[in-house]
């Protein structure tokens, strides 16, 4: 990638240490191919690429935790061998050999890939692999012709086989006739050593120089001293001449078998050079899985837009276990940060990290931030960060800043990010201070989005009057001399120089003397910004709670939609089976009618006293079912309760419903009340109740939880226990459970805050203990989080 068209340029990337994370990554790679491809990683500049390359790393590191190992062995750079069968070149045993290994690693991979994984799972690593080519004929006539030590074998071709028989036979000839001169005692006194060598490929014996003559033969070497000569016996000269032409044979049938190799594989370089570039993103993608894992990373919300909110930032070279995460956004409502605050207090740092995880993050790779962080797209990002001062070219700190600020500004626009380090440093304060804020203004003036630390107080000023500029500051403890590393949004910083001098010990008297001059050069608006200071500190933490606060409402009030439409559900089914019970009843007593009816016509016509006597008890009958049904049409016009005769646990009856209930809660001004019907509360009106009576009793039958006549309150879904000692409020929440079993709350939620965890480790384990308590759970994200639990009811 051209960085000068990309998302930075090279000294960008220097400046936030992006090359330091490339040499992670390309440790964290397998194979050279691998490594090579994570080396030219660049940030992404396109919405699509860097979508994708998230998933990609996404996938790797699903597929890392359930597997734990990829198979990524056997992945080899035969690219330059392959150029050279491709120009009609021929290889070495060797050459073939790892070509094999090349191709048997690419079926494993592929295999592994989409054969035992559901592409289902992984689409975009499924992508890549479908694109991998497996040539199992080629894979095997390799395989076949040769070995593991890359020599052709002999079974390569039936000549070759033939020619290495001939040659095993005749070797071992030569070596037998040897030996049985070497145990001849006639020529035992001739020979340096009892045994055979080897020179120029023939065999010789070693024969003390002062037995030359004795040993008629072609001598083929001497030893450094010429003691010893090394003679090849005329009479083995004809058979060694035969070894050695077929030597030359074997050679030759080699580099044919060779050549013909080269010929089968020379049609499939096109697409082995295809498997080794999708060979190496797979490798670069399972080592930035791999980094993932080793940085404890996730990918954040990708959205459109050009922002960041990062909650819980690390930078991503320091130590997870110590490094202090720090909350830093801007883009929404916020284009510009003043970072002020004393040396070594973490500033820098703080813009180093967000610049570093947008880069790392538009390069495909996870961050170090918590899972509900959110991040845009950037298309530059240029940074102004450390000393730039330069011997070789004369300039001092001050002029090579501003020679990088020069080259920045006609680049800036609205999609931009910029990071200014000690804007203005180096120079006359008053100056420098007039020159960093005509910097901000043209930054900000270009739709630029700004990160700039400094420790001018006319910089401060400037962010409190600025449209979408905010102050932020790095914390730093007075008692202890050592920064906290803390980033606080909205609270500008102090150099907390009197401070700082006070602890170290300089005597009091020259401090006071400092704080007057200091007083006496301080302006109107630097003494009303050091009491918003103080204003902005206790509003920091109340805009933490009333964020907190806003969450929870939120939560409840989805809860409180989801339980209004289960009530009208419920209310409606209710109805439905009132109003079938009532046609049941109706006719059935249409039926008795007609039957009665019926039986009085045959009765009219017998006189005798059995018969008035059956008339009357048909009459009885006529008058009960009548009785009934005009019970049934009072209930359906009652007349409406009165609101100061109710009182809570007070027997009622639901008309609508053909149900009794209790009262719960007394009616509001609009005379709406909540009931308890069966196991169903309902918020009903006054004017659909009537007198409880007998019908009161079926609420009591339906509610087996509670004994007849025990009134029972409204309980709450929630109990927030937040700010109680453990011992009080896992007392308080035991009484409520009780409560919350008595109501047939099914689901409750206890809020007890996040804090040092101290009372949510309380509630959990009393919630062990609970007789009433089916299970629970930490709630989800728009539950309150760690803040709050979910306890189900038995």
């Amino acid at each position: 990638m051209n960085t000068a068209a990309g998302l930075a340029d090279s000294k960008t990337l220097e400046k936030l240490d992006y090359f330091k994370i490339i040499d992670r990554l390309e440790k964290e790679c397998s194979s050279q191919l691998g490594k090579q491809a994570a080396s030219r990683l660049r940030p992404m500049i396109h919405a699509r690429e860097v979508a994708l390359g998230q998933a990609e790393t996404a996938e790797a590191l699903s597929l890392l935790e359930v597997d734990g190992d990829i198979p990524l062995g056997g992945i080899h750079d035969i690219r330059d061998l392959l150029k050279t069968v491709k120009v009609g070149g021929v290889l070495e045993g060797p050459s073939f050999l790892r070509i094999y290994t090349v191709l048997y690693a690419t079926k494993r991979l592929k295999s592994f890939l989409l054969e035992k994984h559901s592409p289902n799972d992984i689409p975009a690593l499924a992508d890549w692999a479908e694109g991998l080519h497996v040539f199992d004929t080629l894979t095997k006539s390799i395989k076949r012709k040769i070995g593991d030590d890359g020599e052709v074998l002999d079974h390569a071709s039936d000549k070759l086989a033939n020619i290495r028989r001939n040659q095993a036979s005749l070797r071992q000839q030569v070596r037998s006739q040897m030996e049985k001169m070497l145990h001849n005692r006639n020529y035992e006194d001739y020979f340096q050593d009892q045994i055979l060598t080897i020179r120029n490929n023939r065999f010789v014996f070693s024969v003390k120089a002062s037995y030359r003559s004795k040993m008629p033969g072609i001598i083929h070497d001497q030893s450094a001293s010429g003691a010893t000569l090394f003679i090849e016996p005329l009479a083995l000269v004809e058979k060694n001449n035969n070894v050695a032409a077929l030597e030359l044979a074997d050679r030759e049938e080699v580099l044919r078998i060779l050549r013909e190799m080269a010929d089968l594989l020379r049609p499939y370089v096109p697409n082995l050079l295809d498997n080794l570039e999708i060979l190496a993103h797979l490798d670069l993608t399972f080592g930035k899985g791999r980094l993932a894992l080793q940085m404890k990373a996730v990918a954040p919300d990708f959205e459109e837009g050009t922002f960041f909110e990062l909650i819980k930032a690390r930078h991503p070279l320091l130590d997870p276990e110590t490094v202090v995460p720090i909350d830093i956004d801007l883009g929404d409502h916020r284009q510009a940060l003043i970072i002020t605050g004393p040396n070594t207090g973490g500033k820098t740092l703080s813009l180093k990290t967000a610049g570093l995880l947008i880069l790392m993050h538009q390069s495909g790779l996870h961050i170090p931030v918590r899972e509900d962080s959110r991040i845009g797209l950037f298309r530059r990002v240029f940074a102004d960060i450390g000393d730039e001062q330069s011997i070789e070219q004369s300039l001092s700190t001050f002029s090579a800043h501003l020679t990088k600020i020069c080259q920045i500004l006609p680049e800036l626009g609205k999609d931009t990010l910029v990071l200014y380090d000690e804007l203005g440093a180096g120079t006359d304060p008053s100056e420098g201070a007039a020159l960093a804020i005509a910097i901000l203004e043209a930054s900000l003036a270009k739709g630029s989005y700004v990160l700039a630390t400094t420790h001018y107080s006319r910089l401060k000023r400037f962010a409190y009057h600025w449209p979408g500029v905010t102050n932020a500051s790095v914390e730093f403890d007075v008692e202890s001399l050592q920064p906290t590393y803390r980033l606080l949004i909205g609270v500008p910083g102090n150099s907390n120089a009197f401070a700082i001098a006070k602890r170290i010990g300089l005597e009091e008297s020259v401090i006071d003397r400092a704080d007057q001059l200091a007083k006496e050069a301080e302006s109107e608006t630097e003494r009303l910004i050091k009491n918003l200071q103080e204003e902005q500190l206790r509003t920091a933490e109340l805009d933490r709670q009333l964020k907190d606060l806003q969450e929870e409402l939120d939560r409840r009030e989805a809860d409180l939609r989801h339980k209004a439409s289960t009530l009208a559900k419920q209310e409606e089914a209710m109805l439905a089976h009132s109003k079938d019970k009532a046609a049941k009843i109706l006719t059935e007593a249409r039926a008795e009618a007609d039957l009665i009816e019926q039986e009085l016509k045959k009765l009219r016509k017998d006189p005798s006293q059995k018969g008035v006597s059956q008339v009357r008890q048909l009459g009885r009958r006529a008058a009960k079912g009548a009785a009934h049904l005009r019970h049934k049409n009072e209930v359906s016009t009652h007349k409406p309760l009165e609101k100061d005769s109710l009182e809570v646990g007070q027997e009622v009856y639901l008309p609508k419903f053909s149900q009794g209930a209790t009262v719960l809660e007394l009616p509001d001004k609009k005379g709406d009340l909540l009931v308890q019907a069966g196991p169903m509360k309902l918020n009903v009106n006054i004017s659909d109740l009537a007198h409880g009576g007998s019908a009161g009793r079926s609420s009591t039958a339906g509610n087996p939880k509670k004994s007849a006549g025990k009134k029972v309150k409204s309980v709450s879904t929630e109990l927030d226990i937040r700010g109680q000692y453990p011992e009080d409020g896992v007392a308080i929440m035991d009484k409520y459970l009780d409560e919350a079993a008595l109501n047939n709350l099914n689901e409750v939620t206890i809020i007890h805050g996040k804090g040092t965890g101290i009372l949510r480790q309380a509630v959990h384990t009393a919630l062990k203990k609970n007789s009433h308590v089916a299970g629970y759970r930490l709630g989800d994200f728009s539950e309150g989080g760690d803040g709050a639990t979910v306890v189900q009811i038995k």
